[in-house]
């Protein structure tokens, strides 16, 4: 069974990766415990992100075990960032 994603979604998780990549794991770390991201939320709705991932995550279609590789790829992103084993 294979499990590849649309071009246009793997297009999309390359534009969102780069602006992401802006953000790095200290940026979060000093948000902590109680700061909102502002200047990413920023980020995100001056791109136009913000508003066609609120359109598109939820309608697209993508099916139960393409959400989980997405969530599996995320943590995987995120553990990296940190320097953590498991997230």
């Amino acid at each position: 069974m294979r499990f590849d994603l649309p071009q246009e979604l793997l297009e999309i998780r390359a534009a969102v990766g780069e602006l992401c990549a802006g953000y790095p794991g200290e940026y979060w770390q000093a948000l902590e415990p109680d700061r909102y991201p502002d200047e990413f939320v920023a980020a995100l709705t001056e791109s136009g992100w913000l508003l066609r991932l609120k359109e598109i995550i939820p309608t697209y279609g993508i099916d139960l075990a393409r959400d989980a590789d997405a969530c599996r790829k995320t943590r995987a992103d995120t553990a990296a960032i940190l320097k953590v084993e498991n997230i």
